[in-house]
């Protein structure tokens, strides 16, 4: 007999007072993500289920994810006697509790896939009135788990958008730079060598101050010596001309 996530998720969420919502879910503050691992861990050994298949029943995860967390219990695992312990008494209980669920001929919530539920419903929206309660919860939170999937993906979508800005920024001033030295050799024009010089220490002191208050300061300061530079190379240029 193969133990169901839906328990094993159930008696982790108990041992280290975590909800069930908390270990599916996509939150990850320390005292909710070990439980979660710990929940991945022992569903790998205890279920016969693929990574693929656990991450499916951990809020649609990748099978990745599942197999990172596992490899992290399993090395905490050979060190830590406390864990050992935990895994092997939690495997008993769930073995216990298994047998009694079956014996009463309950299904839990996580023993049922929110998106054939979600596919049944388009294909006859007229069933939909037919859902049980175990059902309307499963699809329920896996639409929870979806909208914080999202919210994470939208701040995560804002930092690579900030950091693409800052490295078009240092993209045109690199351009600049070489477009200053190559005009202004050691010995000539001192205006230029000094532009340079104002960008590439200002650069330095933008990336020295990222993702502290003075990021935006610095930031504006590269940027006016980056356009002090073109405008003295477009001089140059055009003089030359």
């Amino acid at each position: 007999m193969s133990l169901s996530v839906a328990v094993i998720v159930d008696c982790v969420a108990m041992a280290y007072g975590a909800s069930v919502n908390d270990i599916l879910s996509h939150r990850k503050p320390i005292n909710i993500v070990r439980p979660r691992q710990i929940a991945m861990l022992l569903a790998r050994r205890l279920t016969g289920l693929s990574y693929v298949e656990i991450g499916q029943r951990f809020g649609d995860r990748d099978h990745t994810t599942i197999l990172h967390g596992c490899q992290r219990m399993e090395e905490a695992e050979k060190t830590d006697t406390g864990l050992a312990r935990d895994l092997a008494m939690l495997a008993h209980i769930m073995r216990t509790t298994e047998a009694g669920i079956l014996k009463a001929g309950v299904t839990l919530v996580g023993d049922i896939d929110p998106v054939a539920i979600a596919l049944q419903i388009v294909d006859a929206p007229t069933r939909a009135t037919n859902l049980s309660v175990d059902q309307a919860l499963a699809l329920s939170r896996a639409l929870l788990n979806a909208r914080e999937e999202r919210q994470e993906v939208i701040v995560e979508a804002g930092q690579l958008q900030e950091l693409a800005e800052r490295q078009r920024a240092e993209i045109v001033a690199l351009k600049a730079t070489i477009v200053g030295l190559r005009q202004a050799p050691p010995s000539s024009d001192g205006v230029l060598r000094q532009a340079v010089d104002r960008v590439v220490s200002t650069r330095a002191a933008m990336v020295a101050s990222a993702y502290t208050r003075a990021e935006k300061p610095t930031r504006e300061a590269f940027e006016r010596a980056v356009r002090d530079l073109e405008t003295i190379t477009q001089e140059r240029t055009d003089a030359a001309a």
